[in-house]
């Protein structure tokens, strides 16, 4: 398998129809290509979750409803992690910590006034 470079991974990271190929032995060789990667693979499930959605499950609580959906991710964490408790149900620790972070991401815009603007892909 040819490995991707980092131009490829730089816009993996920004546009989420791009389809990069498996990682499988394709391991970023920089710290900066990990970030891109990782920053495309919660660019692209942020803009799913939020076609699925919508912005009205978050504006109806807002960003209390943020800290309770954080509080319930860290509490699995906690009992997965911390605890060694096995998963339950077909959600992947690393899932969790995306969410987390999405979650972040998605009360920074909604601190900003950035969360009701017109969702464009394209």
């Amino acid at each position: 398998m040819e490995k991707t470079t980092g131009e490829e991974l730089r816009q993996y990271a920004i546009d989420a129809s791009y389809q990069r190929p498996p990682i499988e032995g394709d391991l970023p060789q920089t710290w900066a290509d990990a970030l891109d990667i990782v920053m495309g693979e919660l660019r692209t499930l942020m803009i799913h979750k939020h076609n699925d959605y919508g912005p009205d499950n978050i504006l109806s609580l807002g960003v209390k409803g943020i800290f309770v959906r954080v509080w319930d991710k860290v509490n699995r964490l906690k009992r997965l992690v911390w605890e060694g408790r096995e998963a339950q149900v077909a959600e992947t620790v690393i899932d969790t910590w995306q969410d987390l972070s999405n979650y972040g991401i998605i009360a920074v815009m909604v601190e900003r006034g950035w969360w009701e603007l017109p969702f464009d892909e394209d």
